[in-house]
């Protein structure tokens, strides 16, 4: 066979396999997005746009959006590395560096479980200044359940990283399920006794849970390595390096919804709630449908990089800008139109009565706006990072809280809750022109970093 001809069939076999991996992890996050609206519903049933729902949420935004956030990070920074060690020093180089790599993280992680418990009131302070009396000693109690969970997240996150660099997408689809079943089975059995705590610790259970499902597969695929704690080699130092840029570009991105919750707590009460359950509608499209394409085609994208093919990269880039784009505003008219029925279908049930579904309903045309933009955000970071660049999505993402921030004080008093919803969309559509106006032009934005690449240290 001809070196053309077995290159066609590489890339034939590629897209197969990717197709798989979508397909299969589609199937995981439609369950998992199955059992979430389950789990939201029993959430709205049991507390609806009460108090304490408003102050589970706002305790949940360092152990549950902050912490995902920073795993996030992680992940995105660490597939590309390790898809390029392994390119380049092959299997033994991955297997130490991220030994090295488990090691360093339990340390950091463990520290930095103890400061969070140990400064959560001053956090819970700062995050919810409208809180008093019971509903801020009630966020402080929930988010310290919550919080040793903390190292977990580090450790899933590298876990998952190899997986997905080695091609193995299994976990990455069904940990949000077992998660899931987890919140949903302690919120059950504990929220007639004891309240609101029953969410906290169905986070808490669902969270440890997934260890059920990376393990085994860690086992399977052979890399289940004993962490160490060795000097920084170049690897773990340059890994660090790029981690703390993309951790405040991750963090930045889940902005507007902490903004967004900082300012609601001065509103009345229900509206922190009313947020959080209109914008988990309008995000349903971008999780169950975008994230399980993106999640496979960023091991690709990062291998394109990996061997120099930018012409193959900047390619399929732009046919999943415009996809997601023509797709996301579709939805987005959509949501708009029809939200108070479908607000209605999805929430409306015991607690949650019919002033609950109004104050939520109003709010989901105002985030429905940003969907496109989330979209493309999502794509241009998922672009940037397959490249090596964490610079370009941390400055966009900072770009972006400071507009939602300054929209959201603009729009909060005309508007209050709408306003807050639509200074959030305005904020990542912003970020999503800037980081992906260059790819849907065609221009290349990284050619520092693709020439730079081949610099990069790693084990020997």
């Amino acid at each position: 066979m001809s070196d053309a001809g077995l290159r066609a069939r590489l890339a034939r076999l590629s897209r197969s396999a990717d197709s798989r991996a979508a397909l299969g992890l589609l199937a995981a996050s439609l369950l998992s997005r199955v059992l979430g609206y389950v789990r939201e519903l029993l959430m709205a049933a049991y507390f609806a746009t009460s108090a304490a729902t408003d102050a589970w949420l706002m305790a949940s935004i360092v152990p549950n959006l902050l912490i995902q956030a920073l795993s996030n990070a992680l992940d995105n920074v660490l597939i590309p590395m390790l898809v390029r060690i392994k390119e380049a020093d092959g299997e033994h180089s991955v297997a130490r560096f991220a030994a090295d790599l488990f090691g360093w993280l339990t340390v950091m992680g463990a520290a930095a479980s103890a400061l969070l418990e140990l400064f959560m009131p001053v956090i819970i302070r700062l995050l919810a200044p409208g809180f008093h009396g019971h509903e801020y000693r009630l966020s402080i109690q929930l988010a310290r359940i919550m919080v040793p969970l903390f190292l977990f997240w580090l450790w899933r996150a590298v876990a998952l990283g190899m997986l997905q660099a080695a091609g193995s997408y299994v976990a990455t689809g069904w940990t949000q399920v077992v998660q899931n079943v987890g919140r949903i089975a302690l919120i059950v059995i504990l929220a007639p006794t004891l309240g609101i705590r029953a969410a906290a610790l169905g986070f808490a259970a669902g969270t440890a849970a997934q260890l059920l499902v990376i393990v085994p597969e860690l086992k399977r695929a052979g890399l289940l390595h004993r962490p160490t704690l060795g000097p920084f080699n170049a690897a773990v130092g340059l890994f660090f390096r790029r981690a703390w840029t993309a951790i405040v570009s991750s963090v930045a991105n889940t902005g507007g919804i902490v903004v967004d919750r900082i300012l609601a707590s001065t509103l009345p009460t229900g509206n922190i709630a009313g947020l959080n359950f209109a914008i988990v509608l309008v995000q349903v499209p971008v999780s169950l449908v975008l994230q399980a394409a993106v999640t496979p085609l960023f091991t690709r994208l990062s291998t394109y990089q990996a061997r120099g093919e930018h012409a193959r990269w900047a390619r399929l880039v732009r046919q999943l800008l415009i996809g997601a784009a023509v797709l996301m505003a579709a939805i987005a008219v959509g949501i708009s139109l029809f939200s108070h029925p479908l607000i209605s279908l999805a929430y409306s049930r015991g607690a949650f009565g019919q002033r609950s579904v109004m104050l939520t309903a109003r709010l989901v045309p105002f985030f429905a706006l940003g969907l496109p933009g989330t979209a493309l955000n999502l794509i241009g970071r998922k672009a940037a990072y397959s490249r090596g660049d964490v610079v370009r999505p941390a400055r966009w993402a900072i770009a972006s809280v400071a507009l939602t921030i300054i929209a959201d004080l603009l729009l909060i008093g005309p508007l209050g809750a709408r306003g807050l919803a639509l200074g959030t969309s305005l904020g990542v559509t912003f970020a999503a022109t800037g980081i992906s106006w260059p790819l849907w032009t065609g221009r290349n934005p990284y050619p520092l970093v693709s020439q730079e690449a081949p610099e990069e240290p790693f084990p020997e």
